[in-house]
Protein backbone atom coordinates (compact mmCIF):
# COMPACT_ATOMS: atom_id res chain seq x y z
CA UNK A 1 0.00 0.00 0.00
CA UNK A 2 3.01 2.03 0.57
CA UNK A 3 3.76 2.23 -3.25
CA UNK A 4 0.28 3.29 -3.81
CA UNK A 5 0.83 7.25 -4.89
CA UNK A 6 -1.51 7.67 -7.63
CA UNK A 7 -5.59 8.78 -7.79
CA UNK A 8 -7.60 10.24 -10.26
CA UNK A 9 -10.61 12.70 -10.24
CA UNK A 10 -11.59 12.45 -13.50
CA UNK A 11 -8.99 13.48 -15.70
CA UNK A 12 -6.98 14.98 -13.36
CA UNK A 13 -4.08 12.69 -11.81
CA UNK A 14 -3.43 13.48 -8.04
CA UNK A 15 0.30 11.98 -7.10
CA UNK A 16 1.85 11.99 -3.65
CA UNK A 17 5.74 12.71 -3.62
CA UNK A 18 6.88 9.76 -2.02
CA UNK A 19 11.03 11.42 -1.68
CA UNK A 20 12.47 8.09 -2.69
CA UNK A 21 12.21 5.91 -6.35
CA UNK A 22 9.38 2.67 -5.98
CA UNK A 23 9.72 -0.01 -8.30
CA UNK A 24 6.63 1.10 -10.51
CA UNK A 25 8.49 2.68 -13.14
CA UNK A 26 10.38 -0.28 -14.64
CA UNK A 27 10.13 -1.47 -17.95
CA UNK A 28 7.25 -4.04 -17.73
CA UNK A 29 4.91 -1.40 -16.23
CA UNK A 30 5.93 0.61 -19.54
CA UNK A 31 4.74 -1.62 -21.33
CA UNK A 32 1.89 -2.42 -18.88
CA UNK A 33 0.83 1.39 -19.67
CA UNK A 34 1.85 0.93 -23.08
CA UNK A 35 -0.96 -1.53 -24.53
CA UNK A 36 -3.42 -0.83 -27.19
CA UNK A 37 -1.61 2.71 -27.86
CA UNK A 38 -3.22 1.82 -32.08
CA UNK A 39 -7.23 3.55 -31.35
CA UNK A 40 -9.81 4.22 -33.60
CA UNK A 41 -11.24 7.95 -33.48
CA UNK A 42 -14.21 6.62 -31.67
CA UNK A 43 -12.75 4.46 -28.83
CA UNK A 44 -9.77 7.17 -28.39
CA UNK A 45 -12.73 8.93 -26.55
CA UNK A 46 -12.89 6.11 -24.07
CA UNK A 47 -9.52 6.07 -23.06
CA UNK A 48 -10.56 4.73 -19.10
CA UNK A 49 -8.03 1.79 -18.11
CA UNK A 50 -10.79 -0.41 -17.81
CA UNK A 51 -11.71 0.15 -21.38
CA UNK A 52 -8.19 -0.96 -22.84
CA UNK A 53 -8.15 -4.64 -22.67
CA UNK A 54 -10.50 -5.70 -19.70
CA UNK A 55 -8.11 -5.14 -17.45
CA UNK A 56 -8.23 -2.50 -14.78
CA UNK A 57 -5.06 -0.63 -14.04
CA UNK A 58 -4.20 1.84 -11.43
CA UNK A 59 -4.08 4.96 -12.04
CA UNK A 60 -0.28 5.94 -12.83
CA UNK A 61 1.85 9.01 -15.00
CA UNK A 62 3.02 6.68 -17.60
CA UNK A 63 -1.31 6.17 -18.05
CA UNK A 64 -1.33 9.83 -18.69
CA UNK A 65 1.05 9.85 -21.28
CA UNK A 66 -0.52 7.03 -22.78
CA UNK A 67 -3.75 9.21 -22.43
CA UNK A 68 -2.31 12.04 -24.21
CA UNK A 69 -0.47 10.48 -27.11
CA UNK A 70 -4.02 8.09 -28.10
CA UNK A 71 -5.97 11.37 -28.44
CA UNK A 72 -3.18 13.25 -30.12
CA UNK A 73 -3.28 10.21 -32.63
CA UNK A 74 -6.94 10.25 -32.98
CA UNK A 75 -7.38 13.34 -32.98
CA UNK A 76 -4.67 14.97 -35.26
CA UNK A 77 -4.16 17.74 -33.04
CA UNK A 78 -1.62 18.87 -30.05
CA UNK A 79 -2.08 17.62 -26.64
CA UNK A 80 -1.19 19.04 -23.22
CA UNK A 81 -0.35 17.69 -19.95
CA UNK A 82 0.25 20.26 -17.00
CA UNK A 83 2.45 19.52 -13.89
CA UNK A 84 1.66 21.83 -11.16
CA UNK A 85 2.42 21.43 -7.24
CA UNK A 86 4.32 23.29 -4.46
CA UNK A 87 7.86 23.02 -4.18
CA UNK A 88 9.23 19.28 -3.88
CA UNK A 89 6.38 18.12 -4.75
CA UNK A 90 7.16 16.15 -7.94
CA UNK A 91 7.27 18.05 -10.92
CA UNK A 92 10.69 17.31 -12.63
CA UNK A 93 10.42 13.50 -11.62
CA UNK A 94 6.45 13.60 -13.20
CA UNK A 95 7.90 15.28 -15.79
CA UNK A 96 10.93 12.80 -16.89
CA UNK A 97 8.11 9.54 -16.68
CA UNK A 98 5.91 11.62 -18.64
CA UNK A 99 8.42 12.10 -21.51
CA UNK A 100 9.83 8.32 -20.90
CA UNK A 101 6.68 6.88 -21.20
CA UNK A 102 5.98 8.89 -24.39
CA UNK A 103 9.90 8.00 -25.68
CA UNK A 104 8.17 4.31 -25.17
CA UNK A 105 5.26 4.88 -27.44
CA UNK A 106 6.87 6.32 -30.49
CA UNK A 107 10.39 5.03 -30.26
CA UNK A 108 10.08 3.96 -33.76
CA UNK A 109 8.69 7.75 -34.56
CA UNK A 110 11.93 9.82 -36.80
CA UNK A 111 11.50 12.58 -38.78
CA UNK A 112 13.80 14.70 -41.08
CA UNK A 113 14.70 16.81 -37.81
CA UNK A 114 15.66 13.54 -35.89
CA UNK A 115 13.75 12.20 -32.94
CA UNK A 116 10.92 12.93 -30.53
CA UNK A 117 13.77 12.14 -28.09
CA UNK A 118 16.02 14.17 -29.08
CA UNK A 119 13.99 17.29 -29.79
CA UNK A 120 12.97 17.38 -25.84
CA UNK A 121 16.71 16.89 -25.00
CA UNK A 122 17.31 20.24 -26.87
CA UNK A 123 14.88 22.12 -25.40
CA UNK A 124 15.07 21.24 -21.93
CA UNK A 125 17.45 23.62 -20.96
CA UNK A 126 16.44 26.53 -22.25
CA UNK A 127 12.86 25.79 -20.17
CA UNK A 128 15.24 25.01 -17.04
CA UNK A 129 17.04 28.20 -17.62
CA UNK A 130 13.63 29.79 -16.67
CA UNK A 131 12.00 30.54 -13.04
CA UNK A 132 14.41 27.69 -11.16
CA UNK A 133 15.92 28.51 -7.88
CA UNK A 134 18.28 26.79 -5.46
CA UNK A 135 16.36 26.26 -2.06
CA UNK A 136 17.35 24.58 1.04
CA UNK A 137 15.80 21.18 -0.19
CA UNK A 138 16.42 21.67 -3.99
CA UNK A 139 19.47 23.30 -6.09
CA UNK A 140 17.37 23.68 -8.98
CA UNK A 141 13.95 23.99 -7.58
CA UNK A 142 11.12 24.82 -10.78
CA UNK A 143 9.51 27.93 -10.07
CA UNK A 144 6.54 27.29 -12.14
CA UNK A 145 4.38 24.09 -13.49
CA UNK A 146 5.20 21.47 -16.08
CA UNK A 147 3.90 22.60 -19.56
CA UNK A 148 4.58 19.45 -21.82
Amino acid sequence: EASIIYTSVGEILVALNPFCLLPIYGPSVQRAYSLDIEVTRERASDCRPESLGGSVRRPHIYDVARRAYSEMLAQKRHQVCVISGESGAGKTESCKFVIRQLMELCQSKETAEGSLEAKIVQINPLLEAFGNAKTALNDNSSRFGKYI
